[in-house]
Formats: C-alpha cells, sequence, structure tokens
C-alpha cells in the first residue's frame, strides 16, 4: 500500500495463486512464497509453463517435481505429492483424478 520493495527483482517470472506466488529462477526452477516474500516450501518444483501445467479450478494448482505431477492449495500447501504422471479434477467434486503408468484412479 505505500509502494516499498517488498522483493528485490531477483525471478525470471513471477505469477500469483490467490495467497501465494510462484518465482521462476535463472536455473528454470520455481520457488513458492507469500507476499512478504518468505518462502512457503523447500521444494523448488519445475517451470510449469515450460511443461505445460497450471490451475486446477479457483482453489488448486498442479505443480511439477522431477517430471512428476502434485496439487499444492492456495495457501501452498502440498495436498497431493508430486507422485503421479498427470492429475485432472471433477470441478463438481474436487475430487482428482489421477494417472500413472496409464493407469487411473481417484484422490
Amino acid at each position: 500500500a505505500k509502494g516499498e520493495e517488498i522483493i528485490p527483482c531477483q525471478y525470471k517470472r513471477v505469477s500469483n495463486f490467490h495467497q501465494i506466488y510462484l518465482g521462476l529462477q535463472e536455473n528454470k526452477k520455481q520457488i513458492i512464497f507469500d507476499s512478504l516474500g518468505k518462502r512457503i516450501q523447500k521444494e523448488e518444483f519445475d517451470d510449469y509453463e515450460y511443461v505445460g501445467f497450471g490451475t486446477l479450478g479457483e482453489n488448486f494448482v498442479k505443480v511439477s517435481l522431477n517430471n512428476k505431477i502434485g496439487v499444492l492449495n492456495k495457501k501452498g500447501k502440498i495436498i497431493v505429492p508430486c507422485q503421479y504422471d498427470d492429475i485432472k479434477m471433477n470441478f463438481y467434486t474436487e475430487i482428482f483424478i489421477i494417472q500413472e503408468k496409464g493407469l487411473f484412479g481417484l484422490r
């Protein structure tokens, strides 16, 4: 509100999702931080634009770690670990359709 710098310019891209920010670093990995610049997760996730990821409805976002897919909630907490080949969501029930090695399941 005061126009003060919170985080100096250090990312190749910053995207926001509700209360979290995803900052793309020089190493092509992205980190998750809050509006004060405090890192939320210790993991560094794959560049979502490069691998083609994004939001799952209004409350969740897909992330990739070592080419496996997981899901974060809007507070940046991992609710589905990065262990699947793909994840989709039924938007009416918010049940995740998980895929691994050509087989499907629910989570």
